[in-house]
């Protein structure tokens, strides 16, 4: 098993969804990891993360699978770490200095 994909006890990865049912929280950490610390990127980049974090929640029988890729499609732009362009770095982190 991968250091990554050891069962996450102790922190809950996953915004406004239970971490805790249908292994959320690991789907959500990578998740978290592909647009920020071992992440980011441009367009392209952030849809291959959301799109294996959809993934990972339908391989695991999750029934919010499809509204929890709608909202990241929809609003993941203001926390990925974008590279280049007019939003480098995360958006988030700029505008709550200290809070994330």
């Amino acid at each position: 098993m991968d250091k990554q994909d050891e069962p996450i006890s102790h922190r809950d990865y996953c915004l406004l969804i239970d971490g805790s049912k249908h292994n959320r929280n690991l789907g959500c950490k990578k998740h978290d990891n592909a647009y920020g610390i071992n992440g980011g990127g441009g367009a392209s980049e952030r849809k291959i993360a959301d799109r294996r974090f959809y993934e990972h929640l339908k391989s695991n029988n999750d029934p919010v699978a499809p509204f929890a890729y709608a909202a990241v499609r929809l609003f993941g732009w203001f926390f990925f770490n974008y590279k280049q362009g007019v939003w480098r770095g995360q958006l988030s982190k700029r505008l709550f200095k200290g809070l994330l």
